[in-house]
């Protein structure tokens, strides 16, 4: 089957998020993929594996040693022309537990990493491989928006799972607050 890991954002940013997406859908005829997964940031990309046990002892064992450092999703940004993305701000204490659970999870045999791994730049995706000719008039509209601004709690680790084109929730391992 094929999994990957990530933190779940909570209602206020899910149903921005969503709307967000269906507005930009709607107003510039984009393609979208929202509800084919829960509104995230992505810890570790997509993996195959039979076995998840492993990944599962490891990310419970790590949430339950761990406390929930508090971020902020602030502004948009893009990566060149083919994706536009909600901005998680890094701060110092988030980006040590995001790099500590990538290097528990790491030592798991078998786990297969791409060649951006582990990830760095944190965001929730509005938009992915749309025409990058409507890149321009989507951006401009973006920013003239206001920029959206949330204090959250990065209170979960989420492993997800790919079920008929969709991903669905496996499993939930809570931080401590």
């Amino acid at each position: 089957m094929r999994y990957f890991i990530a933190h779940l954002l909570n209602d206020s940013v899910a149903k921005y998020h969503h709307s967000l997406v269906y507005e930009l859908s709607y107003r510039f005829d984009i393609n979208i993929s929202a509800g084919l997964f829960p509104t995230h940031f992505t810890i570790k990309a997509p993996f195959d594996t039979d076995d998840t046990t492993a990944i599962k002892n490891k990310l419970e064992k790590f949430a339950s040693v761990h406390y929930a450092p508090s971020f902020t999703i602030q502004n948009f940004g893009h990566f060149n022309k083919r994706v536009i993305f909600l901005d998680v701000s890094l701060n110092e204490i988030l980006s040590t537990v995001v790099w500590d659970i990538q290097n528990t999870i790491k030592k798991i045999p078998g786990l297969s990493w791409g060649e951006h791994e582990p990830l760095k730049n944190l965001h929730i995706t509005v938009t992915k491989n749309f025409d990058a000719t409507k890149f321009d008039a989507v951006w401009r509209y973006l920013t003239q928006k206001n920029a959206p601004l949330f204090e959250l709690s990065f209170d979960n680790i989420a492993l997800l799972r790919l079920e008929n084109g969709a991903w669905t929730v496996d499993s939930i391992y809570y931080l401590n607050t």
